[in-house]
């Protein structure tokens, strides 16, 4: 609909999309997939691990970028045509995977450590690569080398 609530030339559009859908659906279409693989991807460990400036040491340090490591995961699982999901490890349901990987998930905030912890807890298997949980959602550096810092009570 348009702005004015008359129709536009989008709905036509719409209607014949959803026919077209319809008639795909005796072809598998769309493809409902069960990925047992999620991928852990974080804007704010993108965002974290690319801060601005001149005297940045951060994109000194972190090397291959954030995105290329995360591509990288991804890539043996494309190659073996394995379904893969990427989720967001703090806000997403850990269980109907039979791994997640992290890679290079820098900043760590406390909901992602405690979805980890506990997946783990259960039996699942976590891959997590260089760089993950270095900083917490603060961007502060941990002060010990376990998962997201003796700084974070998971009480």
């Amino acid at each position: 609909m348009n702005h004015d609530g008359t129709p536009s030339w989008k709905v036509d559009e719409f209607a014949r999309i959803a026919t077209e859908f319809k008639q795909l659906a005796k072809y598998g279409f769309p493809r409902l997939t069960h990925p047992e693989v999620a991928i852990a991807y974080s804007f704010d460990s993108f965002i974290d691990s690319h801060p601005n400036g001149p005297s940045n040491t951060t994109l000194q340090y972190f090397k291959p970028s954030y995105t290329e490591q995360v591509q990288g995961a991804f890539e043996p699982f494309f190659r073996a045509n394995l379904d893969t999901a990427i989720i967001n490890v703090g806000h997403e349901n850990l269980s109907p995977y039979k791994l997640v990987v992290v890679p290079a998930d820098y900043v760590m905030d406390l909901a992602s450590a405690k979805a980890i912890r506990q997946y783990v807890s259960d039996g699942g298997t976590v891959l997590m690569t260089a760089f993950s949980a270095r900083v917490d959602e603060h961007g502060q550096w941990f002060d010990t080398h376990c998962l997201a810092g003796s700084s974070m009570s998971l009480g």
